[in-house]
């Protein structure tokens, strides 16, 4: 099973007021490249960039997971650190 990648956030990180009442320190989108699906961050200094903005940053910077096989190891490497980095937010 994928494991979040060690990617680090910082405890300052801005927060992001979603519609829902809910905060976000990160969103991350994925995309597919040639050696597999990647996810990259969306979100910069607390403001939402666009999907190109964000991929293009992130590959400039190497700001991205490791490659996963499927689309589905990629979303859920990137559910299970969203849940990681939730509960290290709490404490």
């Amino acid at each position: 099973m994928p494991q979040p990648t060690p990617r680090k956030v910082a405890k300052n990180a801005k927060r992001i007021k979603n519609r829902d009442g809910s905060i976000s320190t990160e969103r991350t989108i994925t995309v597919s490249t040639g050696a597999g699906y990647v996810n990259l961050p969306s979100v910069l200094n607390g403001k939402q960039l666009s999907d190109s903005d964000a991929i293009k940053r992130a590959f400039k910077s190497g700001n991205h997971s490791r490659p996963y096989k499927t689309i589905k190891e990629a979303e859920m490497a990137a559910r299970r650190r969203s849940g990681a980095i939730g509960r290290s937010a709490k404490k």
